[in-house]
């Protein structure tokens, strides 16, 4: 694969073992995980020590994912400025413990769901508003931001909303999933926003709605998402963040990666 080999680690399914399986299949790369704030409050006074961990297993933090749950305090859409306050606030103390650990990329959501048309375009001004924000936290923590592309009715659903948030959050880069669009053809996404994705989420998918499959397992077209990747520059890891990872055999990956990449390269 042209990229390193990258996989979505859940900070509770990490463990010294895993990175060693890591290493001996070649995985030199991962993602520190958490779906909730509780997940990663619970490592987030030992990001140093898992980074360690990792590291003497060949193995590096490149990024980790800000947590989403629960939706009703963490969502950078909401209408409540307390609220607000709080995702900003929230994810703030995750970006400086995570700078603090050498970990250099944050992977963040946009928003929660599910919304209205009606209340979209009000709930996208929310959105970009905490987002420059915690951009700004980001930057003084020495940290590059990066905005997920969502899929139903998550604000970044589509390529017109992922540009409109990073063209008005300044310095903000893009985290690009494979199977989370759900209105705009995957290689189109990525050779629109280009130079602003430095991270991937890969996976598969049925195009109804995301499943995180293996890739291979779904409808996606791989050498279409791997030519917009080579045509648009992307230098990052190809990281995949499929269902039961934690429970799949490391090779698993390092041999999916090979299978894909002889459909181009």
């Amino acid at each position: 694969m042209k990229w390193p080999v990258s996989v979505s680690v859940h900070a509770k399914d990490f463990s010294e073992a895993r990175m060693a399986e890591f290493e001996a299949s070649e995985i030199r790369y991962m993602e520190l995980t958490a779906s909730s704030v509780e997940e990663i409050g619970a490592v987030l006074d030992r990001l140093s020590d898992l980074k360690k961990a990792a590291e003497k297993h060949r193995v590096k933090i490149r990024s980790v994912h800000l947590p989403f749950f629960p939706f009703e305090e963490i969502d950078p859409a909401d209408r409540e400025v307390s609220k607000r306050e709080n995702f900003v606030r929230t994810q703030t103390k995750i970006l400086q413990a995570a700078a603090a650990a050498g970990i250099g990329i944050a992977v963040v959501h946009p928003s929660a769901e599910p919304y209205s048309n009606a209340e979209r375009e009000e709930r996208l001004g929310y959105a970009i508003e905490s987002l420059r924000a915690l951009q700004k936290a980001a930057a003084v923590c020495g940290m590059r931001l990066a905005i997920e592309n969502l899929p139903r009715t998550c604000m970044g659903r589509d390529i017109k909303e992922m540009v409109q948030i990073l063209n008005a959050v300044e310095g903000a880069y893009a985290c690009f999933d494979t199977n989370h669009s759900l209105i705009d053809e995957n290689a189109e996404f990525i050779r629109t926003l280009g130079g602003k994705i430095i991270a991937t989420h890969v996976s598969d998918y049925d195009f109804v709605d995301e499943r995180h499959l293996l890739p291979g397992e779904g409808k996606n077209d791989w050498k279409g998402i791997l030519t917009a990747l080579e045509e648009t520059g992307y230098t990052g890891t190809w990281n995949y963040e499929v269902v039961n990872a934690g429970q799949r055999p490391a090779k698993v990956f390092t041999e999916n990666a090979k299978t894909l990449e002889k459909t181009l390269f």
